[in-house]
């Protein structure tokens, strides 16, 4: 049975898609100019005093802008980590300074000021002002969409997320999988995803579908947040004491929390699934699980069957405009295989594990 759990994670492994993170047609970098260090010296009768300082703060506001881009760039491409080390966090400090002192009205020094913060919810005043700047921007929607959930603002956060649906940034496609990825989750389970994406489609699936309000959904994302780890303990749950949100942060918690039913999502990168032994826990619907309830075959058996027969929307998995750059269907081939192994005699599912691989281009799972 090792052997076949072990063959579903390589599976799982190899049709997961890295959780990207929402990003904005409207930019938010600067040119690049002369570096601060390398200002040239200008004569006085060239250009006044003035003119030499109005240079000086354009290249400045260049570099900082650059740097906080380029840092904003490797924390979202990051497959191991979530946050900031406390070195980069005084270099994003610094940029930030550099704006205020450029121009503290300005959309890029409020936009920042609030990215800077970690989702610092005393800090709001700031991604609201950078909104009405720029209404359409979709990364202060993002921010805004963060923020406003942990805060219990639904009317906001869902208006927000409408915003992010309309840019293209998440799709009634990415909706239809969390409702199912909810319902793989045990009544007042807690639901481990990666970042925004499944954070939002969950989110709008709990408040906007109200689907499976019961499931506390727990964004790595969102440990950066004062606010949530608090709201996290608030569910008795303990956290490690370490500053990095990272995948030793991620076995950590699954180890100090061995007594609670947690529920990983297949959509987190295989970085953090690999920190934890994945032969102990149970496939159930679209996550792995070390809840004690399923230890039982015949009875993790029947809840997959349930869901895949009665519950599981599947709309995923229709063939007409059948998202392939996702994949989300992959992510049903271990239930599948799963069920087809505990009922034998059940032809049909023997069917739909081939049309599903068929979909996915997973081919290989039929040999």
């Amino acid at each position: 049975m090792k052997t076949y759990l072990l063959f579903l994670i390589v599976l799982v492994f190899s049709s997961l898609y890295g959780q990207t993170q929402i990003t904005n047609s409207n930019t938010l970098n600067a040119p690049a100019t002369n570096s601060i260090e390398s200002i040239p010296l200008v004569e006085d009768e060239k250009l006044e005093l003035k003119e030499v300082t109005k240079t000086t703060s354009t290249n400045q506001k260049a570099q900082a802008l650059l740097g906080l881009n380029h840092m904003k760039s490797m924390l979202k491409w990051n497959r191991t980590t979530r946050s900031f080390s406390v070195e980069d966090q005084a270099k994003i400090n610094q940029y930030v300074g550099v704006l205020y002192r450029e121009n503290p009205n300005s959309f890029e020094y409020n936009y920042w000021k609030f990215y800077a913060s970690s989702y610092d919810v005393s800090q709001l005043k700031y991604i609201e002002k950078a909104a009405k700047i720029q209404a359409t921007n979709l990364d202060v929607q993002q921010q805004l969409a963060v923020v406003y959930s942990l805060l219990s603002k639904k009317k906001e956060a869902l208006a927000a997320i409408d915003k992010l649906m309309k840019g293209g940034m998440l799709s009634m496609v990415q909706i239809d999988y969390s409702s199912d990825l909810l319902e793989s989750v045990a009544q007042n389970g807690v639901l481990i995803v990666h970042g925004f994406e499944d954070a939002f489609a969950c989110y709008y699936a709990q408040n906007k579908l109200n689907l499976r309000q019961d499931v506390f959904v727990l964004p790595l994302e969102y440990l950066r947040s004062a606010t949530f780890r608090k709201q996290v303990t608030e569910k008795g749950l303990f956290l490690p004491n370490l500053s990095l949100i990272n995948t030793n942060y991620f076995k950590q918690l699954i180890e100090i929390n061995a007594k609670y039913s947690f529920f990983l999502s297949f959509t987190l990168p295989k970085e953090y699934l690999s920190t934890i032994n994945l032969t102990e826990l149970k496939t159930v619907g679209l996550t792995f699980t070390n809840a004690r309830t399923y230890k039982d075959e015949s009875v993790c058996s029947t809840f997959n069957l349930n869901l895949w027969d009665h519950v599981f929307s599947k709309k995923v998995l229709q063939a007409i405009d059948y998202n392939h750059e996702k994949n989300l269907g992959a992510n049903y081939l271990p239930i599948l295989l799963s069920l087809t192994k505990q009922y034998p005699n059940r032809e049909d599912l023997s069917k739909e594990l081939k049309q599903v691989a068929l979909l996915t281009n997973k081919k290989q799972v039929l040999k």
